[in-house]
């Protein structure tokens, strides 16, 4: 019998075991909404107790009858009505404490030794006092019975509120009834109990010691409850609990066999561990497994929430890079154009030097292209170094102050991504020494991608010196003066878009890390979902063994 109650604690920890473990899962993953009732399920259901309420009439023997089963008389008897107090006893180590509870819940330590003048009546026993509870080291308690030993039947109406109250929270209610016939009030009872606890009920016969022929008296009673209450086959059980309680005292096992113990005992393992404990068991691995799959459902929602954050983010950040980009490149190219301008105006000035102005007059072919490569010279040398100094003045400056601008922007933006993996962090310090390494290279991509050369001006002024047979150096200086202003005029365009062009690689780079800072952060969006349906797997798994 034992066994049987040993049994389902075990399997009551396991259970408990389990949810408790999804609990810490849920948490972890951040799922508090749901961590907290099933951690709450697992406590209260960890130290649950099958509750066995004993109702009857005055004197029928319900306190003998719970200390028979307790193994010795630890609650009080008496020969007349007692105090309306309702006694509960569970299990507690060493001796037996006892504390006494009002109506709201407060407690009074009490020595048992003084337990009856509360109990049994009296003067002393306060009125305000409903509920004792007593700590008992005893079998049944200790594999987690909770027996509750109510008062026999009376008139008061907040007793019977309170008796029905206790009857709604047992497990199986036990009648205990003397070896009379069932009277009115007792069926009342009976039929207010049966409409609470159906068919987990008991019917104790009790002092059977006192009859003669056992067998008819409980026959007679059997009739009535089959007539009464239409049930076939009530559990009705003869037992003698001062019988029992002697022999237990004696450690006499036939008197023990012959006072129904036994049976009674084998008679409620029977109905907890067949009716009671499937359906506790039943009851809370539903409860686990519905977290479960409630759990897997809140996982895919936050992470097709974090995912369409992260589309979100991904566009906004796109879009925002992109606005940057094209500003840049606009003002850039505008920048670049005014620029050639400016420069057309100032060749004049630049062909005025000492070496060009003192140029003697030109009489041969050979001294007008020597002339015009001079001049020519003059104005390369003299444009490449106004490029150069205009890159590092006013285009470098210009691309760095939107670089920073915008790489503020993108670490803020990114910091604010559904997961944000480790690259962010190392994001910013990399990104702001990038443009240094432009710098070496950018005069020489301009040059590359734009007219700046001035290839097309040498070959203009080549082609002059084929024309000119002779002439004066000033006539050709001003030719070759004219030629590369308009020739500077009308590449300005071309050399604003590649200027355009160099912005773009210039941020381009920025963009290749954004997207994989993007992807990286997808990709721990999607692990970070894998370890949550790992664990409820394998929890359910561990759930699903314990069921079968």
């Amino acid at each position: 019998m034992l066994m049987r109650y040993q049994a389902y604690q075990e399997e009551r920890q396991v259970l408990a075991a389990i949810a408790d473990d999804l609990r810490q899962v849920l948490d972890r993953r951040g799922l508090h909404s749901l961590a907290v009732p099933i951690g709450e399920a697992a406590e209260r259901f960890g130290s649950e107790r099958l509750r066995v309420v004993f109702v009857g009439s005055f004197k029928s023997g319900k306190s003998s009858l719970v200390n028979a089963l307790l193994g010795r008389e630890v609650l009080p008897v008496a020969a007349h009505p007692t105090s309306p107090v309702i006694l509960i006893v569970r299990w507690a180590p060493g001796p037996p404490t006892a504390e006494i509870l009002d109506e709201a819940g407060k407690g009074l330590p009490v020595s048992p030794d003084v337990l009856d003048r509360y109990v049994l009546g009296g003067d002393e026993a306060p009125s305000v006092f409903r509920t004792v509870m007593l700590g008992v080291d005893a079998d049944l308690p200790r594999y987690g019975l909770e027996l509750v030993d109510t008062p026999g039947l009376l008139d008061d109406v907040s007793l019977q509120r309170s008796l029905l109250a206790h009857l709604a929270t047992a497990d199986v209610a036990v009648f205990v009834k003397s070896i009379f016939p069932f009277t009115d009030e007792e069926f009342t009872l009976v039929e207010r109990a049966r409409e609470i606890v159906g068919d987990r009920m008991i019917f104790a016969l009790n002092r059977i010691d006192q009859l003669v022929d056992p067998d008819s008296v409980v026959a007679v009673l059997r009739e009535q409850l089959t007539t009464h209450l239409d049930d076939p086959s009530p559990v009705l059980v003869p037992i003698s609990a001062r019988l029992a309680l002697a022999a237990l005292k004696t450690a006499d096992a036939r008197e023990l066999q012959m006072s129904g113990l036994p049976r009674f005992e084998e008679a409620l393992a029977t109905l907890l561990s067949q009716t009671v404990v499937p359906h506790k068991l039943r009851l809370f691995a539903a409860s686990v497994e519905s977290h479960i799959k409630a759990a897997r459902q809140v996982g895919r929602a936050v992470e097709d929430g974090k995912r369409a954050e992260l589309v979100a983010r991904a566009r906004e950040i796109d879009t925002a890079l992109d606005q940057v980009v094209d500003q840049t490149r606009t003002l850039a190219a505008r920048r670049g154009e005014e620029f050639f301008e400016r420069l057309a105006d100032d060749v004049p000035q630049w062909a005025s030097t000492p070496s060009v102005t003192s140029l003697n007059p030109l009489r041969t072919p050979k001294q007008v292209e020597a002339a015009a490569r001079l001049i020519t010279d003059e104005l390369g040398e003299r444009l490449q170094r106004e490029v150069a100094r205009w890159t590092q003045e006013v285009l470098l400056p210009l691309l760095r102050a939107r670089w920073d601008e915008l790489l503020d922007n993108m670490s803020d933006r990114l910091g604010q991504i559904a997961l944000v993996p480790p690259s962010v962090d190392a994001f910013q310090p990399r990104m702001t020494s990038m443009p240094a390494a432009y710098v070496g290279s950018l005069g020489a991509a301009i040059a590359a991608t734009s007219p700046v050369s001035l290839l097309g001006v040498v070959a203009a002024a080549g082609l002059l010196a084929r024309q000119w047979s002779k002439g004066a150096g000033r006539e050709l200086r001003e030719r070759v003066v004219e030629h590369s202003q308009a020739s500077i005029r009308d590449r300005a365009p071309d050399f604003g878009r590649a200027i355009a062009d160099v912005v773009t690689d210039y941020f381009d780079r920025l963009r290749e890390e954004v997207a994989d800072i993007l992807q990286d952060s997808e990709a721990l969006t999607a692990d970070a979902a894998a370890p949550l349906t790992t664990e409820l797997a394998a929890i359910e798994a561990r759930l699903t063994r314990v069921r079968t």
